[in-house]
């Protein structure tokens, strides 16, 4: 009797563990459905977005040619120039759309609102609209209450898919603009602080000892910096001979190619003073070049399974974006766990040949799939969810960091509350804290080995998914 109550008992725990474990694998199942759904819709409107482009490209040419045709002596542009006002909203419009696909995709999984990501995205919406003006010229009058507007719609029906935004720095080499060294500083990873800034935990003075902060890139922003299209403007077909080393009379070849039915083009279309839509060279370089330069020095080589197609090796444009949910307390723990997602996808396509999308330069329509990429293999920026409250990266390096330049910690004690970053700072200013790692660094150093990029003793290294 003992021994079938033992087992009833033995039965009963067995039956309940498997409940928590179905619970546990069910809330991660529906976050990478969710993830994967959404980023997916992302980059499919990313597709949709350039191949438009690519057809106003072309629309543009016609009309070029049109007016050049009913007046050689005083040709009238001005449909070519409402075509690249058209263009320059497609570029803010199209991803946004595709910010709000990723939404809908992601709730349509069962992943609700976060709170926190709708903030970020909202601080982030202020910012353009207050301080872009002074920072950007706009790519048309009215770019940046429009974009600060369709951010605002986005995040006014809930955010549950986050994007990573493109950085207003063109460049991240200082200390303070490194987001690693505030998780560090949260998560007291001292092994980070031996390996990467020993040297500024060992001789640290003060706010005042850093370095100047790079001035803002006054870059033009002429696409959303949520999933951005990273193309770029050039006045005449002539000049991309210069920036892709592409003919002008190649560019037009194609361009008549992509017309249905093809167009000759008269020779003078390629010098007329236009806004013609490009592939910005920096980021559409070959796809495995882009993966490598993003790697960190100890990485080694991507695993690729085996060569890209030609076709299909471009970087340019993908979307990546963090999903997250909370996995309900199970029975045997009572403690609430956050379970995140990141991924990835990218727009593919290429022209005919095959060749890939960016050969000739200028945008053309040539995208027709997307598909899931290893995250380690996407350019685009992520959602950072070291601090997973109140301010964004983009909005602490822009407003809370010249603050704290200037007026040290407390300059941003008030902002602690609403910003990770700068309770991380106001931590670091703490010579105890400084002085707790160096103690355990003195006895525990030998244990922070960088791994290596392969199968051994020290272990692998992530590749994404």
């Amino acid at each position: 009797m003992i021994f079938l109550i033992m087992v009833v008992v033995i039965l009963a725990f067995v039956a309940l563990w498997n409940f928590d474990l179905h619970k546990i694998i069910y809330v991660k199942t529906l976050t990478r459905n969710a993830g994967d759904g959404a980023a997916l819709a992302a980059a499919r409107w990313q597709g949709v977005s350039l191949n438009l482009l690519g057809e106003l490209n072309v629309a543009q040419a016609v009309a070029i040619n049109n007016a050049l045709v009913a007046n050689p002596q005083k040709p009238d542009f001005s449909e070519a120039r409402a075509i690249a006002d058209l263009q320059a909203r497609v570029c803010f419009a199209g991803p946004m759309l595709g910010f709000a696909a990723a939404q809908q995709a992601a709730k349509n999984n069962n992943v609700y609102v976060d709170t926190n990501f709708t903030q970020e995205v909202l601080a982030h919406a202020s910012i353009v609209q207050n301080e872009y003006p002074a920072l950007y010229a706009p790519p048309y009058s009215t770019a940046w209450s429009d974009y600060a507007n369709m951010i605002n719609t986005v995040a006014g029906d809930g955010i549950a898919a986050l994007p990573g935004a493109q950085s207003p720095y063109t460049s991240m080499h200082h200390m303070l603009l490194n987001s690693a060294f505030y998780r560090a500083i949260a998560s007291q990873n001292w092994c980070w602080f031996y390996n990467n800034a020993y040297t500024l935990l060992q001789t640290y003075g003060g706010w005042q000892t850093w370095a100047p902060l790079p001035p803002l890139a006054r870059r033009s922003i002429i696409t959303s910096e949520y999933f951005p299209l990273n193309v770029t403007t050039e006045p005449s077909l002539d000049d991309l001979e210069y920036t892709f080393g592409n003919s002008a009379a190649t560019v037009l070849q194609q361009l008549g190619a992509a017309h249905n039915p093809p167009v000759q083009w008269s020779p003078a279309v390629a010098q007329v003073g236009a806004t013609w839509y490009c592939y910005e060279p920096g980021y559409w370089t070959t796809w495995d070049a882009v993966i490598q330069s993003n790697r960190q020095a100890n990485a080694g080589p991507f695993p690729f399974i085996s060569t890209i197609r030609p076709q299909y090796n471009y970087g340019g444009a993908d979307a990546g974006l963090t999903v997250r949910a909370d996995a309900p307390p199970t029975l045997f723990n009572q403690k609430q766990y956050a379970v995140t997602w990141v991924v990835a996808a990218k727009p593919f396509g290429y022209l005919d040949g095959p060749v890939s999308p960016q050969t000739y330069g200028i945008i053309l329509p040539a995208f027709h799939d997307v598909r899931l990429i290893p995250v380690d293999a996407a350019i685009s920026p992520f959602a950072d969810d070291a601090f997973s409250y109140g301010a964004s990266w983009i909005e602490h390096i822009t407003t809370h960091l010249p603050v704290y330049m200037q007026s040290g910690p407390a300059g941003i004690q008030g902002l602690a509350a609403s910003c990770g970053y700068c309770a991380a700072l106001i931590t670091w200013e703490n010579p105890g804290f400084r002085q707790t790692g160096l103690t355990w660094l003195q006895q525990y150093s030998t244990n922070c080995i960088v791994h290596g990029p392969g199968p051994g003793g020290s272990g692998g290294t992530s590749h994404g998914h």
